[in-house]
């Protein structure tokens, strides 16, 4: 692969870490990047992109998220 080519890519994986680390806040304005699909096709597997949770962690996660959920519907109402 030439040089450039690595460039590239490596800015395209810095933007789309960028737009998912700022989508995952709250509060923060959505972005929208246009390959996102496709690179996170790619780097699916990749723990720096995605979290990795074991079953028993990913069970735990999913039940907080849940309560986060409910809770934030209570306040709501």
């Amino acid at each position: 692969m030439s040089k450039v080519i690595l460039i590239r890519w490596e800015k395209l994986l810095v933007e789309y870490k960028k737009t998912q680390d700022n989508n995952r806040r709250t509060g923060a304005e959505r972005m929208e990047f246009d390959y996102q699909e496709e690179i996170q096709e790619i780097v699916t597997d990749d723990p720096v992109f995605n979290e990795v949770y074991d079953s028993v962690n990913r069970r735990e996660v999913l039940n907080t998220s849940e309560r986060h959920r409910r809770n934030k519907r209570e306040r709501k109402k």
